[in-house]
């Protein structure tokens, strides 16, 4: 993800070169530069503080929506089934994508051949050996023996791989992935000081900490939540390597990033190993029966994972914590309000300990408690509950005006749901 010098000497008279991404989002203050001798990245040359927007919505030059949540979600702008008001029609020329109108149908007609014929893998994970797979299927299927051909494909499947960002709904759950040329440029950090949000197909780049002048803007392209054995696997493909407490609690015997793949005190690296692999297939076999909307079945996979991993399994272990959210959203399709507030509120302690003050998962998790609790106060009535709920649900609207921006559909969705709880609040106290 390097990028050539921005700021170079321009000969008398020569009129200055305008680069690429000057023409996408990268302008002053920011700058794109080289930086002892370690490739290219995007720097600031003001100060910045946290919660700025530094690069605007920017469409992606390519994205595609994942196969598992087709139907769901229109294949060209991603707005969902329920934002639309109204189901999606499938295209009767491909009987393959669906799009909310004819203008996003429209807007996408040249890629419809396209998508019918890729491959599903190549939205899944495990970049490497899926992209191999995808490669030699795209090579088998070309009518064609030109080497160069052959190398110029090969050389786009892994910029694919290696620069492609996910596309997310409101809750962060991945949907698609996109080719955003100027995200490009921003380096990795384990700890950034910038995320990237989904607006629809759109990015945008927001600040989460406070930017000094001639420092660099920094991104994660890792899950918060992978163990430091995924991280190092992550990285090692995208030609990093990093000693930071989150990736090597070798060097950090007290990182509390070590609970992410611990077994308890006891347990032995068998048990764990064991445990470990059942919980992932559990994770597996539970989304299948969400998926069928078979959510009984889902919360008894769920509860007896859980179970199997109790005293084996350290609480805050990667595999468990997606469990914990598996049940939450179990708990949801089924209805049941209070047990999902329960659920969703086991997870603020993990959440709290491994992201950053400023984090979109974070605020995201803030707001959803937030109004879990407004609804389930306004069920019953219960004006402590309420008032509980207008704390969390400030809380998640102010980090959210961080991360997503107060222009933000997720963003002003969260006003409008403070408000009418607050106007709620307010009714009930006067009756």
């Amino acid at each position: 993800m390097a990028a050539q010098q921005d700021e170079r000497e321009q000969a008398p008279g020569r009129p200055r070169v305008r680069r690429w991404w000057q023409d996408n989002g990268i302008c002053p203050p920011l700058a794109v530069k080289e930086k002892e001798g370690r490739g290219g990245g995007v720097f600031t040359t003001e100060d910045l503080k946290c919660g700025t927007e530094v690069l605007p919505p920017i469409a992606p030059l390519a994205c595609a929506l994942m196969s598992d949540v087709r139907g769901c979600y229109c294949d060209y702008c991603f707005k969902s089934v329920e934002d639309c008001g109204k189901p999606l029609r499938r295209c009767s020329r491909c009987r393959f994508a669906y799009y909310c109108s004819k203008a996003c149908q429209g807007k996408q007609k040249q890629e419809l051949d396209l998508l019918r014929a890729s491959d599903d893998n190549l939205l899944s994970e495990g970049a490497s050996k899926d992209t191999q797979n995808c490669i030699h299927g795209v090579l088998g299927f070309l009518d064609t023996d030109d080497p160069a051909t052959k190398k110029k494909i090969v050389d786009i499947a892994y910029k694919i791989t290696f620069n492609g960002f996910s596309i997310h709904e409101d809750e962060l759950r991945p949907i698609g992935v996109g080719l955003y040329t100027c995200l490009s440029l921003f380096n990795h950090s384990c700890v950034p000081n910038c995320a990237a949000v989904s607006d629809g197909r759109k990015l945008v780049v927001r600040t989460v900490a406070d930017i000094k002048a001639g420092e660099q803007l920094v991104v994660s392209y890792l899950d918060p939540f992978d163990t430091p054995e995924q991280r190092k696997l992550k990285l090692t493909e995208y030609g990093f390597e990093c000693d930071c407490e989150m990736c090597n609690t070798e060097l950090y015997p007290d990182s509390p990033f070590r609970a992410l793949e611990a077994g308890l005190e006891g347990s032995s690296p068998d048990e764990v190993r064991v445990a470990v692999e059942r919980g992932v297939e559990s994770l597996k076999r539970a989304k299948y029966l969400m998926d069928m909307d078979d959510w009984r079945r889902a919360l008894v996979e769920i509860g007896s994972s859980l179970s199997r991993q109790a005293g084996i399994l350290h609480c805050m272990h990667n595999v468990t914590l997606t469990t914990q959210e598996q049940l939450y959203y179990a708990y949801m399709g089924l209805e049941n309000l209070p047990m999902a507030v329960e659920a969703c509120e086991k997870l603020s302690e993990p959440y709290q300990r491994y992201l950053p003050k400023y984090h979109p998962v974070l605020g995201s998790h803030v707001f959803r408690l937030g109004t879990l609790l407004f609804q389930l106060g306004v069920f019953s009535k219960n004006c402590h509950k309420l008032s509980e709920c207008l704390t969390v649900l400030t809380k998640g609207v102010e980090h959210l005006r961080v991360t997503h921006g107060p222009d933000h559909p997720y963003t002003q969705y969260a006003v409008a749901t403070l408000e009418k709880a607050q106007a709620v609040l307010s009714m009930l106290s006067e009756a």
